[in-house]
């Protein structure tokens, strides 16, 4: 039985393809939902009871180290291509539905002090109000779980 390496050098072309792709085209797709003279809002009346905890950008952050190891856990070529093709059709359609129907969150985040409160500021300074739907960070979440799934449960 032969042992064929994993394509770490492949996994980072795409990684370097892909990961500035994700802010640009998600950057665009804000700037442009933004221009727009009228942006919807879709709040349901239970979402104005759930408490703010300002801990949760960091399980909301790390997608974005489980995103890059996610290519190198890939074991052969094919396997690769198809996970980085999947991560960019999930980026084309949700960035294109930002674009062709933007929603706006309309719900202000409480004032956050502390490390939390960085790590808000800068998520704020590239990511807009304008992606309510669909969900870019939950699309991109199952996609990753998938990969992982398949390496740790068999």
């Amino acid at each position: 039985m032969s042992h064929v390496a994993r394509p770490s050098g492949r996994a980072a072309l795409w990684l370097a393809l892909l990961g500035p792709f994700f802010f640009l085209s998600y950057g665009l797709a804000n700037t442009l939902a933004g221009r727009a003279t009228h942006v919807p809002s879709v709040v349901f009346g239970w979402e104005h009871g759930m408490p703010f905890w300002p801990w949760t950008i960091v399980p909301y952050w790390s997608i974005d180290v489980f995103y890059a190891v996610s290519f190198f856990v890939c074991r052969n070529r094919r396997e690769l291509d198809t996970h980085a093709l999947r991560l960019l059709s999930a980026q084309l359609i949700c960035v294109a539905c930002f674009v062709l129907w933007p929603l706006r969150y309309s719900s202000v985040r409480p004032q956050t002090e502390g490390v939390f409160g960085w790590l808000f500021a800068v998520l704020l300074g590239f990511d807009k109000p304008f992606n309510q739907a669909p969900s870019l960070h939950i699309v991109l979440l199952v996609v990753l779980w998938v990969r992982y799934g398949q390496h740790l449960c068999g």
